[in-house]
């Protein structure tokens, strides 16, 4: 209710959906479907990590950690922006593509902000420690292996989708730590271009001239 208060306040004139829930047999695949309803959303995959059911599911770990009551919020809006933002969010870089997703996390905070960012994220508080401390050393690793303009997904998905690690030497790397990066050079590019708005940012799909504009150097 708090966050669809606050994209109301940025979206005056949009309607807001009808909410229901359902007991959907544990489909963690699919917890949030959008009907012509409305957001249909699965409560039972949100009991609690600790939830045994998921266990014998063999529910992967980096998944189930997130099917707590207090990730809903930003989970729905989440999914809730990709559904509306979808023609403006893709990229053909990796760094367009993390700044598309970036625009997301930004756009998330505005309907949760009083949220800590590892909740709004669904990081752990170790991964989030991981993702403000390396935050240099990860964008250089990214520059160094040549990814951040490179256009194969498959090189470099693993960093912007859910995973249990962007690397096997540090655990603590959460899958989606690219995703982090594009959120800071979203925030960053906001913070210096105050006259833009929200939705501006979400419909832009120029990429570099965001990036450009951030002047992002952690």
């Amino acid at each position: 209710e708090s966050a669809f208060k606050h994209y109301k306040y940025y979206y005056p004139s949009d309607s807001i959906p009808p909410i229901y829930t359902y007991i959907s047999g544990l489909n963690y695949e699919e917890p949030i479907v959008f009907s012509q309803y409305g957001i249909i959303l699965g409560i039972d995959m949100f009991y609690g990590s600790d939830y045994q059911p998921y266990k014998k599911l063999q529910i992967p770990e980096f998944l189930s950690k997130n099917f707590n009551k207090e990730y809903i919020a930003p989970i729905v809006m989440r999914d809730f922006a990709k559904q509306k933002f979808s023609a403006f969010l893709s990229g053909k870089t990796m760094l367009d593509n993390m700044i598309g997703l970036g625009k997301i996390e930004y756009f998330i905070e505005a309907m949760v902000p009083n949220m800590v960012d590892s909740s709004r994220f669904q990081f752990t508080e170790k991964q989030m420690s991981w993702c403000e401390s390396h935050e240099g050393a990860f964008w250089k690793h990214l520059t160094m292996k040549n990814l951040l303009f490179s256009k194969d997904l498959h090189s470099y998905k693993k960093y912007l989708q859910p995973g249990p690690f962007v690397s096997s030497l540090e655990r603590d790397s959460p899958g989606r730590a690219g995703v982090y990066i594009g959120y800071k050079i979203v925030k960053e590019y906001m913070e210096r271009n105050p006259d833009i708005s929200l939705n501006e940012l979400m419909i832009d799909t120029d990429f570099n001239a965001i990036f450009s504009g951030a002047k992002y150097k952690p």
